[in-house]
């Protein structure tokens, strides 16, 4: 075979192998998850009236979980959210990327939300007088995947609080 010809074979050869791991991987990558893991309180903003610290904004920490289970790392561009108590919108927040998650693991992503007590304070209400109110978290990620590229992924988590 002349020299020409085998680095044709070979070029080709090389070609279909990397088609064919290509066709593999697009079609074995599942969807990353992300899931709210903690809503945690951070403390409070005040205002002094007549003497008497009222709390003005509460603050919490959000933390959501991105687990990939693909066999390439992937980025967190960002994520978006609003947390809603009892169905009212009372807060929003974001992260801000990029965020690197291992392949086959996983990683958790914390923001600050400042919530109005104003805001939630229909819910906040019930709450001191002992009902059970709803936590939501609603929001979407956005993810590069190798090869694949981005994706948006929504999430939304309730939490019952007592």
């Amino acid at each position: 075979m002349k020299p020409r010809a085998l680095a044709a074979a070979v070029a080709l050869a090389v070609l279909l192998v990397s088609a064919g791991g290509y066709y593999v991987y697009v079609n074995s990558t599942q969807q990353p998850t992300v899931t709210l893991k903690e809503i945690e309180y951070a403390g409070s903003e005040s205002v002094n009236v007549l003497g008497v610290d009222v709390p003005k904004q509460l603050k919490f920490n959000v933390s959501l979980d991105v687990e990939n289970p693909n066999m390439l790392s992937l980025k967190v561009t960002g994520a978006y959210y609003q947390l809603y108590l009892n169905d009212e919108p009372v807060g929003e927040g974001s992260i801000k990327g990029p965020v690197e998650v291992p392949a086959r693991s996983g990683k958790e992503l914390t923001s600050e939300v400042d919530i109005s007590v104003l805001s939630g304070a229909k819910g906040l209400l019930e709450y001191l007088q002992g009902r059970e109110i709803a936590l939501t978290a609603r929001g979407s990620a956005t993810v590069e995947l190798p090869l694949v590229g981005v994706q948006t992924i929504p999430f939304e988590e309730r939490q019952n609080i007592t």
